[in-house]
């Protein structure tokens, strides 16, 4: 399971330029059809971190959240997660994505995909606390504004639907 994480994760990060997935930016998150019948949708935050939701064809979806802060890899890390609905402490696991040319880069996938799912539907914000080596802590936060819309274009796809939702022309 740890290797097709791995392997779908990177996937994610380093498409080849003639399989550009089709995008479409709904408030502060992006949807991300793949054309394999895999999709996704993440948002960026202000330092470049990046929060993400990806589903694979067969319906298996993993959340990640990527940052340039380092760890060890297939390390696993409790991370505090906070947003309005309360805080939540949950496992997650260290993979490298680095590309050639980039600068070092790390993703924790999470394990408990249920839990966090629910508070990016529900929240309008949501926040990180990722230990460090030194002893202190890295916070990352990220809005979850468009998310709703988003998460429902990654399930529509996945599921084959004809037209993802979300991808119409609508006044806001």
């Amino acid at each position: 399971m740890r290797t097709l994480v791995l392997l779908l994760l990177l996937t994610v990060i380093a498409l080849p330029t003639s399989a550009e997935p089709r995008t479409a930016t709904v408030k502060n998150w992006t949807f991300k059809d793949f054309r394999d019948g895999s999709a996704g949708g993440d948002t960026t935050n202000e330092s470049g971190s990046e929060l993400g939701v990806y589903c694979s064809g067969t319906q298996q979806c993993f959340i990640f959240l990527i940052t340039d802060t380092g760890c060890e890899e297939n390390g696993k890390y409790t991370v505090l997660v906070n947003a309005d609905s309360g805080a939540v402490a949950t496992n997650a696991s260290c993979t490298s994505i680095n590309t050639p040319g980039s600068k070092g880069r790390f993703a924790l996938v999470f394990d408990n995909f249920d839990t966090l799912l629910n508070s990016i539907l529900k929240d309008h914000a949501i926040g990180f606390s990722i230990p460090l080596a030194s002893g202190m802590f890295k916070v990352t936060r990220f809005s979850l504004e468009g998310s709703n819309e988003v998460l429902s274009a990654v399930g529509q796809t996945i599921k084959g639907g004809s037209k993802p939702a979300g991808m119409k022309d609508q006044v806001l």
